[in-house]
């Protein structure tokens, strides 16, 4: 694949971008790892937002894994705190599957195991807007489903509690062809670089 550069920079291509999906796309949401790429990302759509569509509503997905650096989980809580105001806020902490590499006999941890409360790493957040077995309000959710699973049907709950309209969620991760960082927009169909 030849690269193809463009005569604007990195900034004003992403400001572009961002005008296309806002005018395209009714329902918005953005997936936040608490690492330094979904966090860049965050605040560049909400100063786009509020530049340009300060009405628009915006959703921030956080998939808590339970077990993580503190100061992720910190940096999580000041964002959350910062931006319940300004976005819908859903803070993730129900049980999944997730592969692990510590155990030569179990294939999967189960972050938030309701069934094992008292080996959780640390005490669930305690915020409203944190979603877990209590007050789940993801109807697509299905118990103990697959990490990837949960983000895909929380994305498919989105859109259906957003009356069924043109959904895209905003992730940053590795491009999947060309192993180099990107911001990426999943449809529910495909990727958008």
């Amino acid at each position: 694949m030849v690269r193809e550069y463009l005569e604007q920079n990195v900034y004003e291509a992403l400001q572009e971008r961002l005008m296309f999906i806002f005018e395209e796309f009714d329902n918005i949401y953005i997936s936040f790892s608490g690492g330094k790429d979904s966090g860049l990302l965050l605040n560049l759509v909400l100063d786009f937002r509020k530049k340009y569509y300060p009405g628009k509503k915006l959703g921030v997905f956080h998939q808590d894994f339970e077990a993580q650096y503190t100061v992720t989980t910190e940096y999580i809580e000041r964002t959350f705190e910062r931006i319940q105001d300004v976005v819908e806020p859903y803070w993730v902490c129900l049980p999944m599957a997730t592969r692990t590499a510590l155990s030569s006999y179990e294939m999967y941890w189960y972050p938030w195991d309701d069934t094992k409360q008292e080996l959780w790493v640390r005490e669930m957040p305690k915020k409203e807007y944190v979603i877990n077995l209590e007050n789940n309000p993801i109807t697509t959710y299905r118990y103990r489903m697959h990490q990837e699973d949960l983000a895909k049907q929380f994305g498919r709950w989105y859109r259906k509690s957003h009356k069924n309209r043109k959904t895209v969620c905003f992730m940053s991760l590795e491009d999947p062809m060309h192993g180099s960082p990107g911001i990426w927009a999943w449809t529910g169909t495909r990727f958008c670089a």
